[in-house]
């Protein structure tokens, strides 16, 4: 669940929109009711136009819910399916635009590359090696000046590591990389590197064998007869 992860005043977990005709925007998420770009403003959305579905969803106004599952099938009521990755509809899950697409008649459009590094990585990795050295208020204050950025003045103090040393623990860590790193190939590196990848979640049970490596091509292991199968079938 990572988009009920971030907290409620954390400024990425306002619904995405564009605020000004520079493409300046605000919020990482698809949710809710959706509209159409507003095109005579240049910028932001027309309320009076929703966006409507093509599938499940035809001809009626599109809304993402953080929610998997046939919901079309059975209003208020439940599916019989379950919540799988394979039962969503159209509407099924929040979507992530945390590199925006921007219009390119204004000349803003992006084309987007995903960063290999950013600063933020950097501090994050400087507090990850306090933490493991037992140095936690080395490590929230290296995470807070990262952090500080996604909140408002008023909401800082209840939401700082730095304030409230007791709530950074292992689990803690791991999601909070999982919000700072949202989208930039970074979780199945570090669910492996504090040994949680192979856990249990929404629609995977535990791993049965570790998967933790990749497994050796077997191109690779045509050529060298003294590589041997890493564990994968």
């Amino acid at each position: 669940m990572p988009y009920e992860r971030y907290e409620a005043t954390d400024l990425r977990k306002a619904p995405f929109k564009t605020i000004n005709a520079n493409g300046d925007y605000e919020g990482f998420f698809l949710i809710g009711q959706q509209y159409e770009y507003n095109y005579a403003r240049g910028y932001g959305y027309d309320s009076t136009k929703t966006v409507k579905g093509s599938e499940e969803y035809n001809g009626k106004p599109l809304a993402y819910v953080d929610m998997v599952g046939r919901f079309s099938e059975k209003p208020g009521g439940r599916w019989p399916e379950g919540s799988h990755v394979n039962t969503g509809e159209e509407n099924s899950g929040v979507r992530l635009l945390k590199f925006p697409w921007l219009p390119m008649t204004k000349e803003l459009f992006q084309f987007n590359s995903l960063p290999e590094i950013r600063l933020a990585e950097v501090y994050y990795a400087l507090a990850e090696c306090k933490y493991r050295a037992n140095d936690k208020p080395g490590a929230a204050a290296a995470l807070d000046a990262v952090r500080k950025r996604n909140f408002p003045d008023a909401a800082w103090a209840a939401s700082a590591y730095v304030t409230n040393i007791a709530k950074l623990t292992d689990d803690e860590f791991v999601i909070e990389l999982g919000r700072e790193f949202i989208g930039e190939r970074h979780r199945r590196t570090d669910l492996v590197r504090w040994n949680r990848f192979g856990a249990e979640w929404w629609d995977k049970p535990v791993d049965a064998k570790d998967r933790s490596v990749f497994p050796i091509p077997q191109r690779a292991l045509n050529s060298n007869p003294l590589l041997k199968p890493n564990g994968f079938e």
